[in-house]
């Protein structure tokens, strides 16, 4: 049985996109969380011309993984690293 879980996250953002576009972005990237891999949101995501990309690692007992996000540039203008797992 499902009991929760825990996440702890560590991340930024870079200064060429004000940050109520890039979080209005990760908002609808993290909406987009499939359901056999709820670590955040999906591997790939792109709208308005931001491209959310997400590489998680492991099951829901324990993960990790890192997002990123980036506009225009050949470069994350946003960076978060996580980890989490069911707690009993």
């Amino acid at each position: 049985q499902y009991r929760g879980a825990i996440v702890s996250v560590h991340g930024s953002a870079q200064a060429e996109v004000g940050p109520e576009s890039v979080y209005g972005f990760l908002r609808k990237a993290l909406r987009q969380v499939p359901l056999r891999e709820p670590f955040r949101g999906p591997r790939r995501f792109v709208d308005g011309g931001f491209e959310y990309l997400n590489d998680p690692e492991g099951t829901l007992e324990e993960f990790s993984g890192v997002e990123k996000i980036y506009f225009t540039e050949p470069y994350p203008i946003y960076r978060l690293r996580y980890r989490g797992g069911r707690i009993a």
